[in-house]
C-alpha cells in the first residue's frame, strides 16, 4: 500500500525480472474511475510482495499519457515495454524510465507478453474486437487471431518453452474468474483454470506458483481491495 489509504493502488499489468527479483507492477495513479486525473507509474516489488523497493513514475516522462496496463521486460537487454492504452501506443523504456522509443497499435492494447522465440511481442487489444496479436518490436502487426470468448482481454503471460499465452479476461467484479490459454503454435484456445479473483489483472506463472494482482477497490468488486493473490501450483 504505497498511498497509505487501506487498500492499495489501482495495479494493472505484472511482469517478473529475474536478474533483480523484483516484480514489476502497473499503477494507473488514480483510486477510483471518479478520481480526477492520472499519474501511472511502474512499482517495483520484492517478490515476496512485501516489500516496495521504488517506483518509476511514468507520469513525468510521458505527461500525456493517462492509464498503464500490460507490462514485459526485453529478454535481450532487460528494457521494458508497457502498453499505454488510451494513447493507443506502446512505449519502450529503460529500466529507470527513461523512453526509448514507442508505435501505435489500434484497439487499445491492454496485455503485453515478450517472445523470446522469435523477438516479438504478443499484445491483446480489446477496443472494436478482442484481438491477440504477435507484432514486432518495430510494431508491424506479424499474426492475428480473435478471441473466442465473450469476456474482455486483459493481461497476459507467455511460457515461451510451450508457446502457451495465459490470459486474464472479463469484467465480471461478483464472482470467479477464468484464465484462458492461447496456443502460440496451434492457435487453439481454451478455459485452463478458474480462479476466485475477483477483479483480474495482470498474471505471472512461476515453477510452483501463479500471481493475479487484481483492482477490485477501483472496481468495488466482491473482493474490495486492490491485492495479489498468489494460487500454489504444486
Amino acid at each position: 500500500d504505497i498511498y497509505n489509504n487501506g487498500h492499495g493502488w489501482t495495479c494493472t499489468g505484472l511482469a517478473y525480472d529475474a536478474d533483480s527479483d523484483t516484480f514489476l507492477v502497473g499503477d494507473i495513479g488514480k483510486a477510483l474511475p471518479s478520481s480526477p486525473g492520472f499519474a501511472s507509474q511502474i512499482v517495483k516489488m520484492s517478490s515476496d510482495f512485501t516489500t516496495v523497493k521504488g517506483t518509476i513514475p511514468l507520469y513525468t516522462s510521458f505527461t500525456s499519457m493517462q492509464d498503464i496496463q500490460g507490462i514485459t521486460i526485453d529478454m535481450t537487454d532487460g528494457t521494458i515495454w508497457f502498453c499505454s492504452t488510451s494513447e493507443n501506443l506502446i512505449r519502450h523504456i529503460n529500466s529507470d524510465g527513461t523512453s526509448i522509443g514507442s508505435f501505435s497499435v489500434s484497439g487499445s492494447p491492454t496485455g503485453i507478453a515478450y517472445s523470446p522465440k522469435d523477438d516479438s511481442l504478443w499484445v491483446l487489444t480489446y477496443a472494436d474486437s478482442n484481438n491477440i496479436q504477435r507484432i514486432s518490436k518495430t510494431g508491424t502487426v506479424l499474426e492475428q487471431y480473435t478471441f473466442s470468448y465473450s469476456d474482455t482481454l486483459d493481461q497476459c503471460f507467455l511460457d515461451p518453452e510451450r508457446g502457451y499465452l495465459y490470459i486474464t479476461a472479463g469484467a465480471n467484479y461478483s464472482s470467479r474468474n477464468n484464465v484462458y490459454l492461447f496456443n502460440t503454435s496451434t492457435h487453439a484456445q481454451s478455459i485452463t483454470c478458474t480462479v476466485d479473483s475477483h477483479s483480474v489483472e495482470g498474471i505471472w506463472i512461476g515453477e510452483t506458483e501463479m500471481v493475479i494482482v487484481n483492482d477490485g477497490y477501483y472496481h468495488s468488486a466482491y473482493d474490495n481491495r486492490n491485492v495479489a493473490n498468489i494460487y500454489d501450483l504444486s
